[in-house]
């Protein structure tokens, strides 16, 4: 079949079966089809037979894109889980050192630095 436009402004569609004709001899086309139904049948036959593969696609990507969005979310919410007990660790041992004890540690952490630096001195 071969498509053939016709009318005034070359806009309507038939198709015709020129084979016979072109190969044979024959005086006309074997057969031939207006245009207009026989795309309407296909378009309809392609969309039914590819609209349910379609959907089925598409719900399987939105699917997977909701899982994946949940797996990342389920990992931020750890994580953020995760930084939230330190901060609460830290705090308690804070806490219970107290700030004048934390000072008092440091302090005498410098000046041990400051003792194996120096040349040893009498007291």
């Amino acid at each position: 079949m071969q498509v053939a436009y016709s009318g005034t402004s070359g806009r309507v569609v038939s198709y015709a079966c020129v084979r016979g004709h072109q190969l044979h001899a024959t005086e006309r086309a074997c057969q031939s089809l207006g245009g207009l139904r026989v795309d309407r049948a296909v378009a309809e036959a392609f969309l039914e037979a590819v609209s349910p593969a379609g959907v089925s696609a598409s719900a399987g990507a939105i699917d997977e894109l909701e899982r994946q969005h949940a797996e990342r979310l389920r990992g931020q919410r750890l994580a953020l889980e995760r930084v939230e007990f330190e901060a609460e660790r830290a705090r308690r041992q804070f806490d219970a050192c107290g700030a004048d004890s934390l000072w008092r540690k440091r302090q005498n952490v410098d000046q041990e630095a400051i003792r194996r630096k120096s040349p040893s001195c009498p007291d």
